[in-house]
């Protein structure tokens, strides 16, 4: 029925309900697709569904940018309903380097950037001027201890870094550099020479008292074939000469036997021995834990023939023992053996680093860089033809410098983002992680640099 004179007639009523009809099922499903975290792909004409992106760094003033295009939000950032696509991610902060990288936003997943700590803008400073050679940071950034090369002989010098005080703590005759090598937990420090074992000196340096400074060699009856300082907040050294595995205690001058050394290597961990030595019947290497303890075969790794140095057993060192993981090497063929009680890994490296932080090991040679976590598999972080000298680690994300003949360049291993910090070659490299600044020296003098 119909009023005389009524404009919305019964046809124009049934259009409209047609098209709200229409409209309800056309509008509901893109509610449903945006609700369930669909959104349109105008770039390839498709509905998608979307990701989220995560980030949290430092400094907390940073600001953040996804293809050029600023994100209003302050961190830390949680962005949702992101069409997934590769983005260029952008992290920007005054007095600091940009860090960018290409990230891939994936369905139903969330993209994390966390764990960094962008890098300042700064110049190297000379400190000390001279040839140095070898270096290394106390654990908590209050000394360094570095070599100047002369022509005849090698000083080694103490310098208070808030002072700026030098004090000469050692002289060794030739141009050889020592290696310089801290404890982790106090302010001692070990200078040996020359670089590889035999060592004919061995000079224990307690910084925090310098009257307390000797040569460990005439304590030891001779030269030493290894050293390690314990894990402690006390300064205790184990070492050991061909015939006995001993320790030192730096403080008091007390020397105490551990056990006689007939064993082609060892290593102490929490108080335990760990040792390597040659099968009797088999071409292989028998690793003992608890040595002096329990004495239990942690495992048995066969020698390869493949070459006469990797079938040699004195070839062979025990190089780290960590948490049931143990790491031998063979320097004359460039190989490490990465040994667990369920699995075992060779690794192209001549040198070992233990990162203070998150039990990790980095494993060097002149062409690879390799890291390794406990119950990981060995990862190749980067190859270089620039003839790598070494690492360090810079803070504990695991953020790393890395050393070669032609640069120093910065490294976030977890995100692949380099930054090439120093031009030129340097000679020795080390990080005081607490105040964050890098040491290092080359021909002309000692720099540092905050990052």
């Amino acid at each position: 029925m119909e009023y005389p004179g009524a404009t919305f007639i019964r046809p124009l009523r049934r259009a409209v309900l047609f098209l709200f009809i229409a409209t309800f099922f056309i509008a509901a499903p893109l509610v449903v697709l945006y609700t369930t975290g669909y959104r349109y792909d105008f770039k390839n004409g498709l509905w998608r569904e979307t990701g989220s992106l995560s980030v949290d760094v430092e400094p907390a003033t940073a600001r953040v940018s996804l293809d050029n295009l600023a994100l209003p939000d302050v961190l830390p950032i949680r962005l949702k309903d992101i069409i997934p696509h590769k983005y260029n991610l952008k992290i920007s902060a005054p007095g600091y380097y940009d860090w960018q990288k290409e990230i891939d936003i994936k369905n139903k997943q969330t993209t994390y950037i966390k764990e960094v700590v962008l890098l300042k803008k700064s110049q190297p400073r000379e400190i000390v001027r001279g040839k140095v050679s070898a270096l290394g940071v106390s654990h908590d950034g209050q000394y360094l201890l570095y070599s100047l090369n002369q022509d005849t002989h090698t000083p080694i010098f103490l310098r208070d870094t808030a002072t700026g005080q030098n004090t000469i703590v050692a002289d060794f005759p030739g141009p050889e550099p020592p290696q310089i090598v801290w404890a982790r937990k106090n302010n001692t420090a070990v200078i040996a020479a020359p670089q590889q074992a035999p060592f004919t000196r061995l000079m224990v340096v307690t910084a925090d008292n310098l009257t307390k400074t000797r040569d460990l060699t005439p304590v030891a009856g001779g030269p030493i074939a290894a050293f390690e300082w314990r894990d402690s907040v006390e300064a205790e050294l184990y070492y050991s000469t061909p015939g006995t595995i001993a320790s030192f205690f730096p403080i008091t001058g007390q020397k105490r036997t551990i056990t006689k050394n007939s064993y082609l290597g060892w290593r102490v961990e929490q108080g335990g021995l760990w040792t390597l030595s040659a099968a009797t019947t088999t071409a292989s290497l028998t690793i003992t834990k608890d040595t002096i303890g329990f004495s239990k075969t942690f495992a048995t790794v066969p020698l390869p023939a493949e070459s006469p140095t990797m079938a040699d057993p004195a070839q062979w060192r025990l190089l780290s023992a960590e948490n049931d993981t143990v790491l031998l090497g063979n320097k004359a063929a460039a190989k490490m053996f990465i040994v667990r009680p369920d699995k075992q890994f060779t690794v192209s490296a001549t040198a070992l680093l233990l990162s203070p932080y998150n039990h990790w090991w980095l494993l060097s040679s002149p062409s690879e860089l390799w890291t390794y976590s406990d119950g990981d598999e060995p990862y190749l972080l980067t190859r270089s033809g620039e003839s790598l000298r070494g690492v360090a680690p810079l803070d504990q994300y695991n953020t790393l410098a890395i050393y070669s003949d032609k640069t120093v360049s910065f490294i976030f291993p977890y995100y692949l983002v380099q930054h090439d910090m120093v031009k030129h070659g340097v000679a020795a490299l080390s990080a005081d992680t607490t105040n964050r600044v890098l040491y290092f020296g080359d021909q002309n003098g000692l720099w540092s640099l905050t990052y």
